[in-house]
């Protein structure tokens, strides 16, 4: 169990020694989340500043950024800086991205929208969970939102706020976890040991998820409500098993190619239900 264990590691991991004063921030958040909130830097557009709602809200992220430092599939951080006007508070510095791959698939023309293109997205973020794995780091929030592109597109990784290090290669973790929807199954088995998550299931059914979301996200039922997305996903995944064929999710199954969709999400669903692991998902796709 990880119990007490990111308070233990905070007080160990190094900062680096400069002043927020070299990153002054815009008057208000472009971007906000449940632990901090995202600001522009005044004096470098190509930059962000990111800042604790909370003291400590950031710790254990600013930790998990210098575990993956060396990872170039990673948003790059820049500085994570002490402010010396609050009590453990961390602020980190980071490299400003284009869009998000939420904002990047709905504006997606439909040329581009291809079975093709959906699964090397797919699968480029599988390599990238794979990679982090082995640095020993569960995300514990993949979404569309938590993957970014670059102007040259290439896909990076953000967002580790609820992320743990597995220092120890243990299997649970205590919660929260944000894996959406949480499934019954998995609620079901943490609340047998005292809200502790399987890490392994929850990254799994994270990206089962992601895969389903790929590829109906541009479809107008679930663009309405973006935060309420996750439920109708969920509804639709079931029944899309059950019954491929069903005529409310027949348009996007003739725009995309049926049977190889089907194929493609037979194949995810593998890995949504802890069937089989990311690198064997990696090696289907390829």
């Amino acid at each position: 169990m990880l119990s007490n264990k990111r308070q233990k590691i905070n007080n160990d991991y190094p900062i680096d020694e400069y002043s927020i004063d070299d990153y002054p921030i815009d008057d208000y958040p472009i971007d906000e989340g449940m632990y901090s909130y995202i600001y522009n830097c005044k004096i470098n557009k190509n930059i962000v500043i990111k800042i604790p709602k909370k003291e400590k809200d950031l710790n254990n992220e600013a930790l998990i950024y210098n575990k993956l430092k060396d990872l170039d599939c990673v948003i790059k951080v820049h500085a994570i800086i002490y402010d010396m006007n609050k009590i453990n508070c961390i602020k980190i510095i980071m490299e400003k991205a284009i869009y998000n791959l939420f904002d990047y698939i709905r504006n997606l023309s439909d040329e581009k929208h291809t079975l093709k293109n959906i699964i090397e997205i797919y699968k480029k973020v599988c390599i990238i969970i794979n990679k982090i794995h082995k640095k020993k780091v569960w995300h514990l929030d993949i979404k569309l939102d938590n993957i970014l592109v670059t102007k040259n597109n290439e896909l990076l990784i953000c967002d580790f706020g609820n992320s743990e290090y597995n220092y120890k290669n243990e299997k649970f973790c205590q919660g929260p976890i944000f894996c959406k929807p949480i499934p019954r199954h998995i609620l079901a088995k943490a609340e047998d040991k005292n809200n502790s998550f399987d890490m392994f299931e929850c990254e799994h059914w994270s990206l089962g998820i992601f895969a389903f979301e790929l590829v109906f996200l541009k479809e107008n039922i679930i663009l309405k409500e973006k935060y309420k997305s996750y439920n109708i996903l969920y509804n639709w995944w079931n029944n899309f098993i059950e019954n491929p064929h069903h005529n409310y999710i027949k348009p996007p199954l003739n725009e995309l190619g049926q049977d190889e969709l089907l194929d493609f999400l037979k194949i995810t669903n593998n890995i949504l239900e802890n069937k089989t692991n990311i690198e064997n998902i990696i090696e289907k796709l390829s």
